[in-house]
């Protein structure tokens, strides 16, 4: 079944190790395909694709991939990296983050009457070399970024003042 298949193909990935020293630009700036597989739980046919976005950091232009759902629920996806980077996943409209590298698998379990209430601290599970990442990081406390106020301020606001307007918005907001 597919609890099956996704411990199979997770332990068949030869992956490389995740990177240890990101001070190794050799380690840290390598272009390979990064893999993401997983299974949405409770899954209900009724959307059969997702969604993941890459940035490109110089353009600011997203690269969408499309994810394929399969009728039980699997899902993978190759994605081409240059570097590590948070990556952003889209699922009937509902959005998380995720850590990856280049030459990396990530697991990802997705329970999904949870993850429609919009309680991804419970909803997603993630496996593989990067799965302790992925859990750290869900920890951490962001601020929200109003995308199009920030592209909005970079253009009319003069350096130092946009740095410290923008520092101050985000130590008065609360925490996600």
């Amino acid at each position: 079944g597919v609890e099956q298949w996704f411990s199979l193909r997770l332990q068949n990935t030869g992956d490389r190790k995740p990177i240890d020293n990101y001070d190794d630009d050799a380690a840290f700036f390598s272009t390979d395909s990064a893999t993401v597989i997983g299974y949405l739980k409770g899954y209900k046919p009724s959307f059969k694709t997702g969604m993941i976005y890459i940035e490109n950091e110089f353009s600011r232009a997203d690269h969408p991939i499309a994810v394929k759902i399969l009728e039980d629920g699997r899902f993978e996806a190759r994605i081409p990296m240059w570097h590590p980077k948070v990556v952003e996943m889209v699922f009937n409209d509902r959005e998380f983050q995720y850590y990856i590298e280049p030459g990396q698998t990530l697991g990802i379990i997705i329970d999904c009457p949870l993850f429609r209430k919009n309680d991804n601290d419970d909803a997603i599970q993630f496996y593989g070399l990067l799965a302790d990442i992925n859990i750290g990081l869900g920890n951490i406390p962001l601020p929200k970024i109003d995308d199009d106020w920030l592209a909005k301020q970079v253009r009319q606001v003069k350096p130092q003042k946009f740095k410290g307007e923008t520092l101050l918005d985000w130590d008065t907001q609360k925490r996600i």
